[in-house]
């Protein structure tokens, strides 16, 4: 037909010679190319970095815990997160701001009594290890533990007892608010 002969649609190719000048097209091909890629020193890493496998591999983790499809690897998930951050210790706080609000955002949503309580669990044992440093995230942990007192009583109160030696002057807020839990 008229458009094969024309290098149209029975070539795959989809467009109308008369409706635009080809230079527009083209131009519209130069400037989609031609715009500069801005990356920070920070964001590139190489194998070589103290902090690529660490981040590479919490990435894959926030991955998995970001998608509710694979809760199933969720408990599988915090157990290495955790393995790691005991094995950076203080080296660890640089990936506070993308690890912990995921993690307590899991133990909000996630439906499985058995794994919350392991959440909580792992979040009084990284408040042990990163200490003030978890600062921050006092608030949303506070609640978290007003949520889930009577489900979860006893993670709660590990997780209440290693908030008060990690973060003693922002534990002193919550006192009021904890006795009337009781």
């Amino acid at each position: 037909g008229p458009d094969a002969a024309r290098g149209g649609a029975a070539n795959g190719f989809d467009f109308d010679d008369s409706a635009e000048p080809a230079h527009l097209y083209m131009y519209e091909q130069y400037a989609m190319v031609a715009q500069p890629y801005k990356q920070s020193s920070l964001s590139r890493l190489t194998p070589s970095d103290e902090d690529f496998f660490p981040r590479v591999t919490m990435g894959a983790i926030m991955a998995i815990l970001r998608d509710p499809s694979l809760a199933n690897h969720h408990n599988r998930c915090i157990t290495s997160l955790m393995f790691i951050v005991k094995s950076l210790g203080l080296r660890c706080v640089r990936f506070l701001r993308d690890v912990v609000p995921h993690i307590l955002l899991t133990v909000r949503t996630c439906d499985q009594h058995a794994l919350r309580e392991s959440l909580l669990q792992q979040v009084a044992n990284l408040a042990g290890i990163v200490r003030e440093h978890l600062r921050p995230y006092v608030p949303a942990i506070f609640s978290i533990v007003s949520d889930f007192w009577s489900s979860h009583l006893w993670s709660v109160l590990l997780l209440v007892d290693k908030m008060a030696g990690s973060v003693p002057d922002d534990f002193l807020a919550y006192i009021p608010s904890l006795t009337r839990l009781f």
